[in-house]
């Protein structure tokens, strides 16, 4: 358990230096990690758990979040495999400008865009805190650079999240009175919470899956196993 613990350590705390990534999930996986390495103090906080009076609730609520996490991550990859249609509009979920996330989502869409001349494209995202280029003025640039037409990409800079994202779209494609079929286009692990959101939002979907780079993926799959289960519970 402490071997496996350090390496898993080491999965988690290596892309906080390397990648400058640090996030809700990096979190979760450093307190499992360190939960393995000090495994004789998590027996004994477990055994306390479930020897205490509400043993039956503890059991049955982990066994319902084990259940849940599994569903969800089932969810995730099917939805990251699918495949879309044909001439769809694109719709480009920003993030953190510059990363190698971003980055792979506009090699996505630019491959998209290349191959289908007649889609247009929507690339969302809003003003971070370091300065006054928003998420979608980057990814028009980028796109840009790599040879699409300025005038087949349409900008939403307001957003701050996914549900923001999927609505502040929405009023662009009827401003601008654009046609489906719609297609997301988000990292793998991300697909099957913005569809989600899309459909609550009252658009149908299909998705474009970008690589996620392999040093960051456990952290982000954990940080989307809690943003997913409290979609699910909360919403």
């Amino acid at each position: 358990m402490f071997y496996a613990g350090i390496i898993l350590l080491l999965v988690f705390v290596v892309p906080i230096f390397v990648k400058k990534v640090f996030h809700l999930g990096s979190v979760l996986g450093i307190v499992i990690a360190l939960s393995l390495i000090f495994s004789s103090y998590t027996r004994m906080i477990l055994y306390a758990l479930f020897n205490s009076p509400v043993q039956s609730f503890i059991k049955i609520m982990l066994v319902l979040l084990i259940a849940l996490f599994i569903i969800e991550t089932y969810m995730m990859i099917i939805y990251a495999l699918k495949k879309p249609g044909n001439d769809g509009l694109l719709i480009v979920l920003g993030c953190k400008k510059g990363s190698d996330t971003l980055n792979n989502r506009i090699k996505k869409a630019y491959a998209y865009l290349a191959d289908h001349p007649q889609s247009l494209a929507i690339v969302s995202g809003g003003v971070d805190s370091h300065d006054n280029v928003s998420e979608a003025e980057y990814m028009k640039e980028q796109l840009v650079k790599m040879g699409i037409d300025e005038d087949r990409i349409y900008e939403e800079t307001r957003s701050e999240d996914t549900k923001e994202n999927i609505r502040y779209s929405l009023e662009l494609i009827d401003k601008h009175q654009l046609v489906g079929p719609f297609i997301l286009v988000t990292s793998g692990f991300h697909i099957y919470r913005a569809r989600l959101i899309a459909l609550r939002e009252g658009m149908v979907v299909s998705s474009l899956a970008s690589r996620t780079p392999l040093l960051l993926l456990p952290g982000y799959y954990l940080r989307e196993l809690l943003a997913l289960s409290a979609h699910m519970i909360f919403k």
